[in-house]
């Protein structure tokens, strides 16, 4: 009733009524919720005259009614901020849901719907980045420049130190901590003004992965509701990333599966060429990797690199610079090896070989991963994807690299098996072709040579396929050839008629002779640069282009008896299996002209055996009369010898003639009227009196054709011819010559010499 006076009036309230200067009366009723004082009404009078008990109860419902006014403000107020973070939370949800292979609007959305209901004045979400924190998101308007900024992950900085300690981290002011605990933010504190920090960690399996950072521009520290609204964002947040990093593995994964079922699908469609499946792979690595260029290097038999395959617009470039020698530098060595090689930025690469400096000068630099190709544990090649701008490549992308480089690897492999087995199949079908020529042709070894060649053509992709005898008369001769049309424009026929100019030739001046005096199989890779190349042939080259050649000897009992050789258009080596099966051919062109020659030989023995009976027989039925002897020593002679002018001359030593007893032919009017001649004392007459057989391989221009022989060839005007005279004798005694002319003229050989001898003496 007295605030001045009574004793019971608390000092603080008697202080204040004594800045007034004169006591008053105070009501005071308490605000009470739930037993607790949350404040209070007090009503004062100034004067002396005490609150009743109706006023005092009066004030209390007052103060009652206060408290239900301020939990229904307080209620109203916790359900519409939790409505909105509901609202935040349930958008940031839908954003997740909207976006499940984009994990930029998830963390936009957390920055904004963070900042809005924290009140914040900035946000931003950080994430690690190859070993950095990294800002995916700026809200806020002082705060929009530094998106992307970069922070190094350490405790000296607020959102490195809630990393690295996996825990919020919660600065009411950070301008008392820049010198002692966060020298990091200085800069950035300097730049945008904050002074309160909060740093929520995202948290994946125990393992933090970023941050969400709130900034307030004055220093007011964060409410504990606020820190768990942040914390829930910072769930979302780490959801969202998971979400995209499982679609995005899984779509990986997917893609990956597909592209590789792709090349196997590939690989079963294309057993005997491994370059659609080198297509599908540098395909799939462009679509998979982001890659510029992509290519496939292969390591010759050569010991060379070769270009297999290259995807990219410097392909035409690249291809210049191969074939090439594998660099030695420790880079070079490295990609002949047998692991995969990782270059993150191709000119900050020391020991860079000089083919990839240059390529990087010429294109730009790059990131570039190799795979090598591996066979029974081989290098035989590899498998490269270049990125510009630099950028590296994950375990993931090289171990899919070298996944692609198993299926190039068991493409080629299927190829070469496949290419075998079938070059392996052409040859053997060839070659049981050829025998089946030889086994219908024991007779002519022709067919047999024109099948040879025809199958060098074919097996070898030969230019020319050529075989060459040596005759007894030691001239070489082209007894088959298959020529094909060559770039120089030449014809086929043209072409034949050049390859056969100036045969025969002797033994000695042919190209044939080296490889049958050195009884082995010669290569020339290269006949217009190589070594040792004979001048004719690099003349050759130089007439109607470069070429390679591979020439077998024909050999018989260690004697050379001709060869055969391929050639190829342009220079192309051949491999030690087409060498094994030219020498094959070369086998069963022996065999063939062997065959030949024996059935031949059989054949003639038995005519002959068959003649000299017939002539026998004639002789016993014809005692009395020689002329059905003569007819039948001639008909048979004719037969044997493919002659159409033969007679028997007899000597006429009373009257010292030539006379004609017996004759077949054409010129038989001719023969008449030239015969009897004289008989003078020249060699025919000598060859008679000696009993010695006479050839004449050309009568009208050979040196050594006596010039009565000559005379008789031109009365009879036939043209030219080879002659052989077999000597008549009886009792020691020359009775006249049996001769036989071959149109036109062909050499008669020392057997068929012995056999005329033979009908000469049946003739006697």
């Amino acid at each position: 009733a007295d605030v001045l006076r009574d004793p019971e009036v608390p000092e603080g309230l008697r202080q204040v009524a004594a800045q007034f200067g004169e006591s008053y009366s105070v009501a005071i009723a308490p605000m009470l919720w739930e037993g607790r004082a949350i404040g209070s009404i007090l009503v004062g009078r100034f004067e002396l005259r005490a609150f009743d008990a109706t006023e005092r109860r009066m004030l209390q419902t007052f103060a009652d009614q206060a408290v239900i006014a301020i939990q229904n403000a307080r209620l109203f107020n916790e359900t519409q901020q939790a409505l909105e973070r509901q609202t935040a939370t349930s958008e940031v949800l839908r954003v997740i849901s909207e976006s499940p292979t984009d994990v930029q609007p998830v963390l936009d959305a957390v920055a904004q719907r963070a900042a809005a209901l924290c009140r914040a004045d900035g946000a931003r979400v950080w994430l690690l980045r190859e070993g950095q924190l990294r800002a995916m998101t700026s809200y806020g308007p002082r705060y929009a420049d530094s998106h992307a900024e970069v922070l190094p992950l350490r405790r000296s900085s607020i959102a490195g130190r809630a990393m690295l300690d996996k825990r919020c981290i919660h600065v009411a002011d950070v301008l008392p901590l820049l010198d002692t605990e966060y020298p990091d933010v200085r800069e950035l504190q300097s730049r945008i003004g904050f002074r309160t920090a909060l740093n929520v960690p995202l948290l994946r399996d125990a393992d933090a992965i970023g941050v969400i950072a709130l900034l307030r521009d004055e220093v007011r520290a964060f409410a504990p509701a606020e820190i768990a609204l942040v914390q829930t964002f910072a769930d979302q947040a780490v959801i969202a990333i998971e979400n995209v990093r499982l679609f995005n593995e899984t779509k990986d994964a997917l893609e990956q599966q597909t592209a590789t079922a792709e090349v196997l699908q590939v690989i079963s469609g294309s057993m005997d060429s491994a370059q659609p499946v080198f297509a599908k792979i540098l395909e799939s690595c462009g679509h998979l990797f982001a890659g510029a260029e992509m290519g496939v290097s292969l390591i010759g038999d050569d010991g060379l690199v070769h270009l297999g395959a290259h995807l990219g617009s410097a392909r035409d470039d690249l291809a210049r610079l191969y074939p090439r020698p594998i660099d030695t530098t420790p880079i070079g060595l490295a990609m002949a090896g047998t692991e995969v090689v990782h270059l993150p930025d191709a000119l900050a690469t020391p020991d860079l070989p000089a083919v990839m400096r240059l390529v990087a000068e010429r294109m730009g630099n790059y990131s570039i991963m190799i795979a090598p190709l591996l066979w029974e544990d081989r290098n035989i090649g590899s498998i490269h994807v270049t990125r510009q701008p630099p950028s590296p490549f994950s375990d993931k992308e090289i171990g899919l690299l070298q996944t692609f480089a198993d299926q190039a690897v068991i493409a080629i492999q299927n190829a070469r098996l496949f290419n075998e087995t079938k070059e392996a199949l052409e040859q053997q079908k060839a070659s049981a072709d050829v025998l089946s020529v030889i086994s219908n042709s024991v007779s002519d070894s022709a067919p047999v040579f024109e099948a040879i060649v025809q199958s060098c053509q074919r097996l070898f992709a030969s230019g020319n396929a050529i075989i060459s005898l040596v005759g007894e008369d030691g001239l070489v001769r082209h007894e088959a050839m298959a020529a094909t049309q060559q770039h120089d424009g030449r014809t086929l026929e043209e072409m034949r008629r050049y390859l056969d100019e100036g045969f025969p030739r002797p033994l000695e001046l042919s190209y044939q002779s080296y490889p049958i005096r050195q009884r082995r199989i010669v290569h020339y890779p290269d006949i217009l640069n190589g070594p040792k190349v004979p001048e004719s042939m690099r003349q050759m080259a130089r007439d109607v282009g470069n070429f390679s050649m591979l020439i077998a000897p024909m050999l018989w009992e260690g004697k050379g008896i001709g060869t055969i050789h391929v050639t190829r258009f342009p220079p192309t080596p051949f491999t030690e299996k087409e060498s094994g099966l030219l020498r094959t051919f070369a086998d069963q062109a022996v065999i063939a002209i062997q065959n030949a020659r024996l059935f031949n030989e059989t054949k003639e023995a038995l005519e002959q055996q068959t003649a000299s009976a017939e002539v026998l027989q004639a002789i016993s039925s014809s005692v009395a009369d020689a002329t059905p002897v003569f007819d039948k020593i001639l008909e048979s002679c004719g037969r044997l010898f493919r002659s159409s002018e033969l007679g028997i001359l007899t000597v006429d030593e009373e009257q010292q003639l030539l006379r004609s007893v017996a004759f077949r032919g054409e010129s038989a009017p001719a023969v008449a009227r030239i015969f009897p001649l004289p008989l003078r004392e020249e060699p025919i007459r000598q060859a008679i009196r000696d009993n010695r057989v006479l050839r004449f391989a050309d009568v009208m221009n050979g040196v050594d054709t006596p010039k009565g022989v000559r005379n008789v060839g031109a009365m009879l005007e036939i043209g030219n011819y080879s002659q052989v005279f077999a000597p008549m004798q009886w009792e020691g005694r020359g009775i006249g010559t049996l001769y036989v002319i071959r149109r036109p003229p062909l050499p008669f050989t020392d057997q068929e010499a012995a056999l005329l001898k033979t009908f000469a003496d049946q003739a006697v």
